[in-house]
């Protein structure tokens, strides 16, 4: 498997992992999901975190994917060594933009159970 077919295949692998999350379905772990001292600490802020993450994890990953697509069909005529560059570099924004939205959900439920 290459390169650019792992990355084409990452969006809809996040938007699986990230419906569990979203629909409240994933209990308190040490492996999956928000892992911080307030998450693991509160079931409650697990959930609300976790399920606001998920969400933010599922519209990265459609958008991931859907930008994926036209980087494969506009891009058709580019190396593939852009095009996967292209696509990586769209991942890791996506996965920026929920780490930040994360951090914020887990502060403010830090702060509401203080």
């Amino acid at each position: 498997m290459n390169a650019h077919t792992v990355l084409m295949i990452s969006g809809p692998l996040l938007l699986l992992l990230a419906l569990p999350l979203w629909g409240r379905r994933v209990p308190p772990n040490r492996f999956y999901g928000v892992r911080t001292r307030t998450t693991l600490s509160d079931a409650a802020a697990w959930y609300e975190v976790n399920a606001r993450s998920g969400r933010d994890l599922a519209i990265a990953a459609a958008l991931y994917t859907i930008a994926s697509l036209a980087i494969g069909a506009v891009g058709s005529a580019w190396p593939a060594d852009l095009r996967s560059l292209a696509l990586a570099a769209a991942l890791i924004v996506a996965l920026i933009w929920v780490s930040v939205r994360c951090a914020r959900w887990n502060a403010r439920s830090a702060t509401r159970a203080t």
